[in-house]
Parts: structure tokens; sequence; C-alpha cells
């Protein structure tokens, strides 16, 4: 019993490392975030996007449901 309790949590772990590091491409941030593509480029408080190559961008996950989390807790 105890052993499946500490894998649980190394597993939920690694889950958390993974996901903070994932890059997310935009059809994926618009879906989370339900804004259009002009108004994603427009909102000077959204993260920063990363260059994947002269034409290539993406955000990181964890950044995005960070900014998301904190717009929830503004509200209130």
């Amino acid at each position: 019993m105890a052993l499946m309790g500490r894998l649980t949590i190394l597993r939920d772990r690694y889950q958390r490392k993974v996901r903070s590091m994932r890059l997310i491409r935009l059809p994926e941030v618009l879906m989370k975030t339900g804004f259009s593509r002009s108004r994603l480029y427009a909102d000077d408080t959204f993260p920063q996007r990363v260059r994947l190559g002269k034409r290539g961008v993406a955000w990181v996950e964890a950044e995005i449901d960070e900014w998301i989390q904190k717009r929830m807790e503004d509200r209130e």
C-alpha cells in the first residue's frame, strides 16, 4: 500500500515536470484560451512565444495555464 502511494507521488511529480516543459502550438493555445489569433497577439499580458525556427513558434504550456489561472483569480 505504501509503495503504491509513493509510486503515485513520483508519477505525479514526473507528469508535472514534463508538462511544464511542453511546448504547444497555436491551434492548441487558441483552443485553451478561446481567443482568436488576432486577439492573442494583441494581448500585452499574454506569455511570450518561443521561436522554433524561421516561421515556427510555440508557447510553454505551464505559462499559458498560469496565465489562465491568474485571469480566473482576478475576476473574483
